[in-house]
């Protein structure tokens, strides 16, 4: 693997959600001879990466996935989808910058608020949430309703809460866990649904 070549003490992902989970995983098993053999094992029996060596920095670019704050990350192993979690994919550094999701369009807005929100909402029925998980997602809501729909039509001064919110949302699914891939699925059928209604 190339990253074991060039053994770098820092990774650092920029861009959407998946570009901040691929970071995560490569940051997590830097130094492993074979990847996708040890991401396979993981998803099967799931053992738990605990230690990395690089530091890890993530910078988003879409206001959504809130993969930012999160310690898990989407792999596909065999054409299935699947979430790795592990304190090691937690970053050491997070960087939100409102002017990098402003140019986005309408609809990529739409999609990756309305994930946000379906995020926030989840976290607070999640049988795992707490008094500070349900805290932390109200916050997300607060800030997210009122200014996705003017960050939809253009207004860049509601990027500050959208970004914020955004990632109050990922710390909020953070805290609460995920209820489970049936309920996500049908979260994210409803995020496009309703993005789409919008354009």
């Amino acid at each position: 693997m190339r990253l074991n070549a060039f053994q770098p003490d820092m990774i650092i992902g920029v861009g959407g959600g998946s570009v901040m989970d691929m970071a995560k995983l490569l940051c997590a098993f830097a130094g492993t001879t074979d990847m996708l053999a040890d991401l396979k094992s993981v998803v099967e029996t799931g053992y738990r990466q605990e230690r990395r060596a690089p530091h890890l920095v993530l910078v988003p670019t879409t206001a959504g996935s809130g993969s930012e704050a999160t310690h898990f990350a989407v792999v596909y192993a065999g054409g299935t989808k699947h979430s790795v979690a592990s304190p090691s994919l937690r970053a050491d550094f997070v960087v939100l910058d409102p002017n990098l999701a402003v140019s986005g369009s309408a609809y990529q807005k739409a999609t990756s608020g309305i994930d946000a929100v379906c995020q926030a909402i989840e976290s607070i029925w999640a049988v795992g949430s707490t008094a500070d998980s349900r805290r932390v997602a109200v916050r997300a809501l607060t800030m997210l309703i009122p200014a996705i729909p003017s960050s939809v039509a253009g207004n860049e001064q509601v990027a500050d809460d959208v970004t914020e919110g955004s990632y109050l949302a990922g710390r909020a699914i953070d805290l609460s866990k995920p209820q489970g891939p049936m309920q996500c699925h049908m979260l994210s059928l409803s995020s496009t649904a309703l993005a789409t209604v919008t354009r």
